[in-house]
């Protein structure tokens, strides 16, 4: 995927996720870790990203089947665990030439996910 981060400033976010939901049939809804709209779940966000800061973030939930609009709170980890984190003074990524992944330029994007006899090996 190419990707850019020359519009999202402070305050605003590129985001490439994923997310572990039911299949169809059961309405229609969208759902992530912050369980907007009040529907809960597990969400592996592959990019996160502004102009000045690019993160790869896991966002675990212990009991993600709860029907939506429980009074109870999630059990999902909302802030999540950044794995990969990029800005803050880091010369890896921002906007400008000094920057290994110049921000105001698009560059590609590309996430892998080997599989060995149908057992996941990790990401790449």
């Amino acid at each position: 995927v190419d990707m850019g981060a020359d519009g999202p400033s402070c305050g605003c976010n590129v985001a490439f996720f994923l997310v572990s939901m039911p299949g169809q049939g059961g309405g229609d809804h969208y759902c992530d870790a912050n369980c907007v709209g009040g529907h809960c779940c597990a969400e592996f966000d592959l990019l996160e990203m502004n102009v000045h800061t690019l993160q790869v973030t896991n966002h675990a939930c212990s009991d993600y089947r709860k029907p939506p609009h429980d009074s109870q709170p999630s059990s999902c980890d909302h802030g999540g665990s950044p794995i990969v984190k990029f800005g803050n003074g880091a010369q890896d990524f921002g906007p400008g030439d000094r920057f290994t992944i110049n921000a105001d330029k698009p560059f590609e994007f590309k996430m892998e996910f080997p599989v060995e006899g149908g057992v996941l090996k990790g990401h790449i």
